[in-house]
């Protein structure tokens, strides 16, 4: 029994501790923070997304063969989720872009450089820039 109460009081312990240093974490970003443009962060890759005051944003993004892709739509951010929402957005590759539609990636703060996350298992984001 002694051995089933002091689990009981270690479990409460790291909870409180992790919840605590979640609390106090740096990953909160504030809708101001996100306006201004994103560059992301794939080497010899070049497509960006500009948040713009207006809830609208630009997305462009530019082939190996130098052909510029661009397409615009509205946003909006989820605080409480810490989710951006893009509406008609469109991925884009060497052939075109796809057909538009919702794009909702997470929001993070990671060392005061503020991230758009596109694939977190591949460490793939959209970095702020200016």
């Amino acid at each position: 029994m002694k051995y089933l109460i002091d689990n009981i009081r270690m479990n409460t312990i790291y909870s409180l501790v992790l919840l605590f240093s979640m609390a106090c974490s740096n990953n909160n970003v504030g809708i101001h923070q996100l306006y201004g443009t994103y560059g992301y962060n794939k080497e010899n890759y070049i497509d960006t997304i500009q948040l713009l005051k207006d809830s609208s944003y630009i997305h462009t993004h530019q082939t190996t063969k130098g052909t510029i892709y661009r397409n615009e739509g509205t946003w909006k951010f989820d605080s409480k989720l810490r989710e951006v929402v893009f509406d008609d957005f469109i991925f884009y590759n060497e052939q075109g872009g796809d057909v538009p539609g919702f794009w909702i990636p997470k929001v993070k703060n990671i060392e005061n450089e503020i991230r758009l996350i596109y694939a977190s298992e591949e460490n793939l984001y959209y970095r702020k820039l200016k």
